[in-house]
């Protein structure tokens, strides 16, 4: 066939002998083509290599063959990075919550004896504290910490630097 033939097949080939299957020459253009367009697809596949070792935080020296393999095991550490952060959401929230109450709770213990698994929370309200709370106290009465009126941090006074209890009370009534 001629150059003429060949072009007109748009370059994909054509016999050269007309006997063999196996001896096909195709166009320089053809071939020019087909590599500018596999250059392409391997430029392209390199990029999104490269964004995805980014985006999962994968070196470049770990091979990409067990691909299904990385991405489930980049989905596994997400999910528990996410469920450290609502764990950690959620405790801070009761935490607060408890705080706000100012029923006198020891706000760590309660933290660590408390059942979470039976609050819920809906639009940053908690719904059940106040009874796990009763019930905890029920079980564990010391996590309900007892004040009296006094400051329990303050030093008593030493016998000679204290006035009489009248001196104190007109000077409260001052500054009142």
């Amino acid at each position: 066939m001629s150059e003429a033939d060949n072009n007109n097949n748009n370059g994909k080939g054509t016999d050269t002998n007309e006997g063999s299957a196996d001896a096909r020459t195709y166009s320089q253009d053809y071939v020019k083509t087909l590599r500018e367009e596999n250059k392409e697809y391997r430029l392209r596949a390199k990029h999104y290599e490269t964004h995805l070792r980014d985006v999962m935080g994968i070196d470049s020296a770990t091979d990409l063959s067990d691909l299904s393999g990385i991405v489930k095991g980049h989905k596994d550490k997400s999910a528990k990075q996410l469920s450290d952060a609502m764990a950690s959401a959620t405790n801070m929230l009761v935490s607060a919550e408890i705080k706000s109450l100012g029923s006198g709770y020891d706000v760590k213990l309660v933290g660590k004896l408390l059942d979470k698994s039976k609050l819920t929370i809906e639009n940053g309200e908690i719904k059940g504290l106040k009874e796990a709370l009763v019930e905890l106290e029920k079980e564990f009465p010391v996590i309900k910490t007892v004040t009296s009126g006094k400051n329990p941090g303050s030093n008593p006074a030493s016998a000679g630097s204290a006035g009489s209890g009248d001196e104190w009370e007109v000077f409260a009534k001052t500054l009142y």
